[in-house]
């Protein structure tokens, strides 16, 4: 069970997905509360470690990963390939947002690649609550 005494952030988590939080508990990494991602999904993948760099310098606070199968949505996205890829790259937090009809099997995959945060649909499984243990 994921427990903690900041909204959204669970007991445990490494220093990548801590450092968005302020010490009094509030979101947000310097003078203003917003946190900014960058999708990946709209990178070059042939330049992917150099966009990484320019979206570092440019003080991005963590990037997003669009996981689609093609089936809860049209479209053909992103794969742990990536996710693990660009892990060994940057010490950024990463979002995996599994947009896909049965995302069981793939939250420890993508867990095991190197996502601090996996954001599911809950249209996309009868099996929410057991997830979200």
């Amino acid at each position: 069970m994921v427990t903690s005494s900041q909204p959204g952030v669970a007991n445990g988590l490494d220093s990548r997905l801590q450092t968005l939080w302020k010490h009094d508990g509030t979101r947000g990494t310097g003078e203003s509360d917003l946190i900014l991602g960058a999708s990946m999904i709209c990178g070059n993948p042939l330049r992917v470690e150099h966009e990484v760099r320019l979206l570092e310098e440019g003080g991005i606070d963590l990037l997003h990963f669009d996981i689609m199968d093609g089936n809860l949505v049209p479209r053909i996205g992103l794969a742990p390939e990536l996710v693990k890829a660009v892990r060994r790259i940057t010490d950024l937090p990463f979002d995996a947002h599994l947009m896909l009809a049965n995302p069981e099997p793939y939250i420890p995959v993508f867990a095991d690649a190197g996502a601090d945060i996996i954001i599911i649909h809950a249209e996309a499984t009868i099996h929410l609550p057991r997830l979200l243990r």
